[in-house]
């Protein structure tokens, strides 16, 4: 069985209220409302782009919380509004993923889903749609899940590890493997290990699925959210509501990939980061707009900032106005109305308890 390109649908996941890039993204408008790259569009209208030609926005549902759903319909005017499911509460990622999956297979029995978060960096879209495609071709034609792999360039213990077996092509595209494992947020020897191997790859959280196949598997492995979807019709707030009052919260990762048997996975030609440190969106903007000495500046005037002495840094400023560095490296400086920031770049694991410690002063900052 081939693929019906008709059938192919796509969840984005809008709702984290991530603060890993404060001062910048706060949980009032967290990094996916946000033009992080320069390219003039924010990280979810850039996750929208990845699906042209491939999935028009009427078949794209988007889940968020309360607080961003007008940021959603202001930043993607041309979502149908019965597309936009607003979650009453924060449940991670299982609930959201199942009740988007609800509506669409209510509307579209034999639909098929990939599954996008909304705040990822991808670096060529060409190869990011020739990799949803043959992840695709595969789960339409059997009971499998298919997850995009990246491969490590570090032994991060923040990421999923998936464990690469034999695979074949689909239609011609890149080569969809057999997950042989899946380890979620290994130890750091474990995660040392697994990229010393060179058989693991990290989940880039970009799963394709045939509707029924994500169904049975729920029905398997987390009976309980499943019992409160299936049978319904899938359609409207009042079912999203109803779901997430008994719902409990878990990721899908740990609900449903890692126990899972029928994991596929299908290797990412395109660059690729989920931006969540500053040190990262250094490393992504840094390829292709570093100065000699290294410095990135994302900034209204680069005329306002004067590096002496300064190298590998990376500056973000909201609003224009002088900022000099003299004798700074591997640093990062954040400039907003609401705040500054100024850290070094081994530090930054050092952000979270800064915010955890601004929580008392939260208006100040929102």
């Amino acid at each position: 069985m081939g693929l019906d390109r008709d059938a192919l649908h796509a969840i984005i996941l809008a709702g984290g209220a991530g603060t890993r890039l404060w001062p910048l993204s706060t949980s009032r408008r967290p990094k996916q409302f946000l033009d992080l790259t320069g390219s003039g569009r924010t990280m979810l209208q850039e996750t929208l782009v990845l699906l042209d030609g491939l999935v028009p926005i009427e078949r794209v549902v988007v889940v968020t919380g309360r607080r961003y759903a007008g940021l959603v319909r202001a930043q993607l005017p041309g979502l149908p509004p019965e597309n936009l499911l607003v979650e009453p509460r924060a449940l991670n990622t299982a609930p959201a993923m199942a009740v988007a999956t609800a509506l669409v297979r209510a509307r579209r029995p034999d639909a098929v889903i990939v599954n996008l978060p909304s705040d990822h960096y991808v670096g060529q879209a060409a190869e990011f749609r020739a990799t949803v495609t043959a992840a695709a071709t595969c789960a339409a034609a059997r009971p499998v899940i298919v997850v995009a792999g990246v491969v490590p360039t570090s032994a991060n213990t923040g990421f999923g590890y998936i464990e690469v077996g034999g695979g074949g092509r689909e239609a011609g595209e890149p080569t969809v493997h057999r997950a042989l494992s899946f380890t979620e947020k290994p130890s750091r020897s474990l995660a040392r290990s697994f990229v010393a191997s060179g058989r693991y790859l990290w989940n880039a959280n970009y799963y394709t699925f045939h509707v029924d196949t994500f169904e049975a598997g729920l029905a398997t492995h987390v009976p309980r959210l499943s019992g409160l979807l299936w049978p319904a019709d899938g359609t409207g707030q009042a079912f999203v509501d109803g779901v997430y009052a008994t719902a409990e919260a878990v990721s899908i990762d740990y609900a449903l990939t890692q126990r899972a048997r029928n994991l596929y996975v299908v290797a990412a030609s395109f660059d690729w980061s989920d931006l969540g440190s500053w040190d990262q969106l250094y490393a992504v903007l840094a390829v292709r707009s570093a100065d000699r000495a290294g410095n990135v500046l994302v900034v209204p005037d680069t005329r306002l900032i004067v590096t002496t002495d300064s190298a590998r840094n990376l500056v973000i400023q909201t609003s224009p106005r002088a900022i000099a560095l003299v004798g700074i490296t591997d640093s990062i400086v954040v400039d907003t109305s609401d705040a500054l920031m100024v850290a070094r770049r081994d530090d930054l694991q050092q952000v979270r308890a800064v915010v955890a410690r601004l929580a008392e002063l939260d208006e100040l900052y929102r």
